[in-house]
């Protein structure tokens, strides 16, 4: 609808007059707010949606219904592949599976889009580990430490307290 008909239907209806006409107005200005302004992008339902699967596969597996969350997981990166986290969980269900490749393969697709993320890599090296590639899960491992090293130190760290000796202990 071009603006010149949504400003021409606007006018219209806002020339109601009577109690019954201005209830149906207030009830449509809703609507009609969304002929005019647009109802949001498809981006924002995708998101929605995806995170709204994300918080399921969140709760089942919690309930260690490991099979469900997978699939909750996929679901939300079919529609948001781009979220590092939903890789990352999905590879922990992997890895609670014994699914070790399979849990390799979403952490480094998580590590591909944020590599600053220090789970991944603690997790990347456990899985490493359990495939028998020690040379690779101790560089994730080196990589995980490095990572905590770093944030550690952006913090403000309280340096350990002096012991004090007391009077008369020499």
């Amino acid at each position: 609808m071009n603006s010149l008909n949504s400003s021409m239907f606007v006018c219209k209806v806002l020339q109601l007059t009577t109690l019954k006409n201005v209830l149906k107005l207030v009830w449509l200005l809703p609507f009609l707010s969304c002929l005019v302004a647009g109802c949001g992008s498809n981006g924002d339902k995708i998101q929605i949606s995806a995170l709204d699967h994300f918080r399921r596969g969140n709760i089942f597996f919690k309930e260690n219904r490991l099979q469900k969350a997978a699939e909750e997981y996929k679901l939300a990166i079919a529609l948001d592949p781009e979220q590092e986290r939903f890789h990352y969980n999905l590879g922990l269900v992997y890895y609670s599976l014994v699914l070790y490749d399979n849990a390799i393969k979403q952490y480094w697709r998580a590590i591909e889009i944020n590599p600053e993320f220090s789970e991944v890599w603690y997790n990347l090296a456990l899985a490493l580990e359990k495939t028998d590639d020690t040379e690779k899960a101790v560089m994730a491992y080196q990589k995980y430490q490095q990572l905590n090293q770093k944030s550690t130190s952006e913090k403000s760290v309280k340096p350990e307290p002096k012991v004090i000796s007391k009077p008369g202990d020499g």
